[in-house]
């Protein structure tokens, strides 16, 4: 029978030396892959010859109570009695599609002399994104892409962190572009991938993310002037499908119009009619955004921007955008910081350019690349954390 144990790696490229985990035979090591990465290097390595069998399942699997053989048997791909020297190394790589279902890689180590048993080693893949769509409130199909912390997977019941994004203009369905299929958001949104990217350098800071998609058949997708019901019936959805969001840590950030929607996504949760308002933003980071006073009324934003005032906001923009203009965000920030009692909101301008256009800065901030600094904070992530309800 097999014995198992538990070490944690939390980074792609895991290097696992068997003769550092094998000195008690009760112990062997579980690796558990940080949750939702799309690709991971498994290297095993042992002092003196062993045998490994990999094994790859569909399903997650819990060693200490298996023996080889089932394992084997029921594997989906695996790779048997590969023969390992002395000072020898094996690695396999692991990837998973998003929404795939949870995936298991084990090493099935034998050492040929020295030890009575077998060692396990498990990497357990989880999606980096689900998409979900459902019937709102207004009894319309929305859908969402939605991201769980690695800390979900270990305890489903603690609330997490929330970071709310608002999209772009072009990743709006049923709006110029006709029919945008919502997995582009984790493609080419401008945050998503960039999120993806950074993860091993943010494995601390444990946000779920939540990304609806905006549709131009059912609401206003330019500036996010009806955000307030697509983001909350976002939320409400998943919540009621198991997510713990903690009530003092939503957080909102966007891109362009969507920058835009970070703004109005604080401020209308402020002010939603006829809701218990138990979502409200912690904190917002709203990049290269438009900018409509007047929307969904005349002098709308004059109205209602003081309802932000004391949440903190870090906005950023590029100097020389052609597509946006920095005045934009300054706008915003200026209505913010003239209200009474003053306000929390900043406004970083940078020089950026992306694929030849200056409707560009959005890699920087969400890689942390930025060049910035707020309240001792170069990262975005860390300072969102330190600001709570």
């Amino acid at each position: 029978m097999l014995r198992a144990g538990f070490v944690l790696c939390l980074i792609a490229g895991c290097r696992l030396n068997f003769d550092d985990l094998a000195g008690d035979p009760s112990q062997t090591s579980e690796v558990a892959l940080l949750a939702g990465a799309t690709s991971v290097d498994v290297t095993v390595c042992t002092e003196s010859a062993a045998t490994i069998d990999w094994v790859l399942t569909r399903a997650a699997i819990d060693p200490s109570a298996m023996s080889v053989e089932p394992l084997l048997a029921g594997a989906e791909a695996s790779e048997v009695a590969l023969e390992l020297g002395a000072h020898g190394c094996s690695r396999r790589t692991v990837t998973i599609a998003p929404n795939e279902a949870t995936v298991s890689l084990l090493g099935v180590i034998t050492p040929h002399t020295g030890a009575a048993s077998s060692q396990i080693t498990t990497q357990t893949l989880h999606p980096m994104f689900e998409t979900r769509t459902f019937m709102n409130e207004d009894h319309n199909a929305e859908s969402y892409v939605i991201h769980f912390p690695e800390s979900y997977y270990r305890d489903p019941s603690a609330p997490v962190p929330m970071l709310a994004f608002t999209h772009g203009w072009g990743h709006s369905t049923n709006v110029g572009a006709g029919v945008v299929p919502i997995a582009r958001l984790t493609t080419d949104s401008g945050f998503l991938e960039y999120f993806v990217e950074r993860r091993p350098a943010v494995t601390d800071q444990p946000f779920a993310v939540i990304a609806p998609q905006c549709d131009g058949a059912n609401y206003n997708c330019w500036g996010w002037t009806d955000v307030v019901r697509i983001v909350e019936y976002a939320l409400d959805h998943a919540e009621a499908n198991g997510l713990a969001i903690d009530p003092h840590r939503i957080y909102v950030t966007g891109i362009s119009t969507g920058g835009e929607g970070a703004w109005r996504t604080a401020m209308d949760l402020e002010r939603l009619p006829g809701h218990t308002n138990h979502h409200r933003v912690a904190a917002a980071v709203p990049t290269l955004s438009t900018y409509d006073p007047d929307a969904p009324a005349p002098g709308y934003l004059a109205a209602n921007i003081c309802s932000i005032s004391t949440i903190p906001i870090w906005a950023f923009h590029c100097q020389e955008d052609s597509t946006q203009s920095v005045q934009n965000d300054q706008n915003m920030v200026d209505a913010v910081n003239a209200c009474p009692g003053g306000g929390s909101a900043t406004l970083s301008i940078g020089h950026w350019m992306f694929m030849g256009s200056t409707h560009a800065g959005f890699l920087e901030v969400y890689t942390d690349t930025h060049g910035f600094s707020r309240d001792g904070e170069s990262s975005i992530y860390t300072w969102l954390l330190k600001q709570r309800r």
